[in-house]
């Protein structure tokens, strides 16, 4: 097995603060160890640069851990106790490194490389650092021709990043897709935006990507002004995501400014963010300049009524047929852009594929307003429909149906969490289902509708398995206790339903 040059053959006395020398000898050893402990698990590192790398995170993890530590509400640790634990946990670090690069090898050795793909993102979550990181990408570096290159799941240091931007700069006339999703986990603010700016940079001289994953990154607007040099000197990009990156009303208007051709642009992701409706604004003026969008994925970002109707107006803006896929779920855009959604459906209904819109606040007029889209195109592609938590009743039901009972590609229907719906919104569906309606329906998600075994969920149930679709009916421990009578008569509607057709 690989052993350290430098590793120590005395005995040395520790004592805390640890110096920098005390800190190096550590890391000495713990290296060793590593190399050793992989060994015996049949799981040998490729060379003693990966224990060094292992050793210095473990090592900077349990001196993180200590300093933080030594104080207690009662005052402040004896230094031997402080020095135990920064041992301790550095022992306990160490194990569970090795443990997860033996996992990362196995799954990189068993896992088949997809031509023109290099990944490292299998197995375990790691730290990868300087002469580690070398080793790790020297086939890209030396053979090149990579198309799609995938770092996720890993967290580099600076000098790391150093070696994957020599990766994009060697692979600069094949490289399309690069995927840096989660790569920053556990990095203080300071090395975490270097480290975007020098993978930036090296992709920025020379390479033309074309998709460009940096989710999970915890960027905020810092973040993505660190990936200026990328973003700004990319031409041909045509799909970004920065899912679940705290990306804020300002880190909207940064990446609106700083994204050069938006007129490439097919796709755009935005999950899980706080955009609020300024930042919606903002992708609204982006989308604006983006033609040949046929994908937006803005779900879970706080948008509001101004915020949606923005979005929306400008979706309605770009070419007949063109958006396939509108995600826009757990936003509260309100039953007043019910209408704005149904002329985006009128809009983009003969290429549309995917329209997810639930908990979105539409409630009933919303819901009738998109029907009445749907009824209008025939929704020929349509072949995903997510309507969950917004107030679907037993009418919303038989709109549903005359909407959508005909349409050709429909695969699955989201209705989750609908209380309206009931046995009787149930028992609508299964008729209709039994004459024949939604053709090609492989799933139907009725969780929480206040389905109790009665008449409808029977039905449904019954004329489903006939068929062979999936009934997803999930229920709260506590839904039983709720006081929901499913009797009674549906209260009348404040809107006027010839009226949203007169005004689509």
């Amino acid at each position: 097995f690989p052993t350290s040059p430098t590793a120590p053959s005395q005995h040395t006395t520790m004592q805390w603060p640890a110096t920098d020398s005390q800190r190096a000898t550590l890391r000495a050893y713990a290296a060793d160890n590593a190399a050793r402990m992989c060994f015996c698990r049949s799981s040998p590192l490729p060379s003693f640069g990966h224990a060094e790398g292992l050793a210095r995170a473990v090592e900077q993890q349990a001196f993180a851990f200590a300093e933080a530590s030594k104080s207690t509400t009662t005052g402040t640790r004896e230094a031997s106790e402080t020095l135990r634990l920064y041992l301790k946990k550095a022992g306990e670090l160490l194990v569970q490194a090795v443990k997860d690069a033996a996992e990362s090898l196995s799954a990189m050795e068993a896992a088949p490389a997809e031509e023109g793909s290099f990944d490292v993102s299998a197995g375990a979550r790691e730290f990868i650092m300087g002469s580690a990181a070398r080793e790790r990408f020297a086939d890209a570096i030396s053979k090149a021709g990579v198309r799609r290159l995938k770092l996720g799941n890993k967290s580099y240091d600076v000098e790391a990043a150093g070696v994957i931007a020599e990766v994009c700069r060697v692979n600069c006339e094949t490289l399309e897709e690069l995927d840096m999703a989660d790569v920053l986990a556990g990095r203080p603010e300071e090395e975490a935006m270097e480290v975007l700016g020098t993978i930036a940079r090296g992709v920025a001289e020379l390479c033309s990507i074309r998709r460009l994953d940096v989710s999970d990154n915890a960027l905020g607007e810092k973040g993505i002004r660190a990936l200026a040099p990328l973003l700004q000197s990319q031409k041909c990009l045509e799909c970004v995501k920065f899912q679940n990156n705290g990306v804020s009303a300002a880190a909207a208007a940064a990446i609106h400014e700083l994204l050069v051709a938006p007129e490439q642009l097919r796709e755009v992701h935005l999950h899980n963010n706080m955009a609020g409706d300024e930042g919606a604004t903002s992708v609204a003026a982006l989308v604006a300049r983006a033609p040949r969008l046929s994908k937006l994925r803005m779900t879970a970002t706080r948008v509001g009524e101004d915020g949606g109707r923005a979005l929306l107006e400008a979706l309605a803006s770009l070419p007949d047929a063109s958006l396939e896929h509108l995600e826009l779920t757990d936003n509260m855009i309100s039953e007043e852009n019910g209408l704005a959604i149904a002329r985006v459906v009128l809009k983009h209904g003969a290429c549309l594929r995917h329209l997810l819109v639930g908990d979105t606040g539409l409630g009933a007029p919303g819901i009738a307003a998109i029907c009445l889209a749907l009824r209008r195109t025939g929704a020929p592609a349509l072949e995903r429909v997510n309507f969950a938590q917004n107030e679907v009743s037993v009418r919303g039901a038989t709109r549903i149906v005359v909407a959508l009972g005909a349409a050709p590609s429909l695969t699955t229907l989201g209705l989750a969490d609908n209380m309206e719906l009931g046995e009787r919104g149930a028992l609508v569906l299964a008729k209709a289902m039994n004459d024949g309606a939604f053709p090609a329906l492989e799933q139907i998600d009725v969780s929480r509708c206040q389905l109790r075994g009665g008449e409808g969920q029977v039905a449904l149930e019954a004329v489903c398995s006939s068929r062979g679709i999936r009934v997803v009916n999930e229920k709260d421990d506590d839904e039983e206790e709720e006081d929901f009578d499913d009797e009674e008569e549906e209260e009348e509607e404040d809107f006027d339903e010839s009226e949203l057709e007169a005004q689509l």
